[in-house]
């Protein structure tokens, strides 16, 4: 358990302070949709944390973490303004990477680190076998026309409600199975089901934005959610996920899912809506872009991975390899 903030001492309190008004004040609301106030989650004992002091005195970076299933740690790492440059992510994380008998070795590492740039980080992170996995942002434009689902036949989707909690994280599950396990470095728990749970009650409680149950569907098949789409504001309209059972993939239920979805935001007048996809997750990005969906060049927050720990080969060209967009 991480020790409570009354019990730190002032430096880490400090630093885990300063931190925490770099998330709350100059982060994108990417990083706030994926992760809670970090003071908080340690506070409820959801994340550890040291601080690094190489010298002995100054405090020169804080690493928090939590758990990839049963592969190590998941770690957000901030560095003092004075030691900002990519030698100095190195040392921390060959520091953090001796503490792996301890702690667990470092799986992934979440990509917000102020004030290095990416070439810095590539330089740091590259050498020791970790590779990038980026969160690509799409928008549906406010001008852009919506198909004609009549064309189709529109499946019978219903709005979900909190009472559907228990249906989403077995449909979760069962959904995201072929990416459960090693290679899945987005997980936070060493259990799947316990990691579908925890993600499902952050969406349903408002801990990745307010829900919009009003916005988000399912698709009933034999008593079951076969088929689910979770939005939440935060700031903006956000997909939050997209799931459909594997007995059911190929008739396009994640399709119409996405339009009910945006055609729903757009006569509320809720603004554009935004989608998230994994630079590798080709699947998802391909849903997004045929539902009229466009890949901004604004970065959303991904993970340095590192491929040893997870067991994962080196990743596949992603998003660049995709057709253009057409209007």
């Amino acid at each position: 358990m991480a020790p409570r903030r009354e019990d730190r001492d002032p430096v880490s309190r400090a630093m885990v302070e300063e931190y925490g008004r770099v998330l709350a004040g100059e982060s994108a609301r990417w990083v706030r949709e994926l992760t809670e106030n970090a003071d908080a989650r340690l506070e409820r004992g959801g994340m550890h944390a040291v601080v690094w002091l190489p010298d002995g005195r100054e405090a020169a970076g804080l690493a928090m973490w939590d758990f990839l299933p049963g592969v190590g740690r998941r770690v957000w790492i901030y560095l003092a303004p004075a030691h900002r440059t990519a030698e100095a992510l190195g040392r921390f994380l060959d520091e953090l990477d001796a503490r792996g008998a301890q702690e667990g070795a470092v799986a992934g590492v979440v990509d917000f680190l102020p004030g290095l740039d990416l070439a810095e980080q590539e330089a740091a992170f590259g050498a020791r076998s970790f590779s990038h996995t980026e969160r690509i942002i799409l928008r549906y434009p406010a001008d852009a026309s919506l198909p004609d689902e009549s064309l189709f036949g529109r499946p019978d989707l219903r709005p979900l409600e909190a009472s559907d909690l228990e249906g989403l994280v077995t449909l979760m599950r069962s959904a995201y199975d072929p990416l459960v396990g090693p290679p899945a470095p987005w997980l936070a728990y060493r259990d799947p089901g316990q990691d579908a749970r925890e993600a499902i009650e952050e969406i349903l409680s408002g801990r990745r934005g307010e829900w919009l149950p009003w916005a988000s569907f399912g698709l009933d098949l034999h008593g079951a959610l076969a088929g689910a789409i979770l939005v939440s504001h935060l700031d903006v309209p956000v997909l939050s996920e997209v799931m459909v059972a594997p007995e059911v993939r190929g008739i396009r239920l994640g399709y119409y899912l996405v339009l009910e979805s945006v055609r729903v935001l757009r006569e509320h007048g809720s603004g554009e809506p935004y989608a998230f996809a994994s630079g590798q997750d080709l699947r998802a990005l391909r849903l997004y872009r045929r539902a009229g969906f466009e890949a901004l060049d604004e970065r959303g927050v991904g993970l340095w991975v590192h491929r040893p720990s997870i067991g994962a080969a080196p990743p596949p060209p992603a998003a660049a390899s995709l057709p253009p967009t057409r209007r």
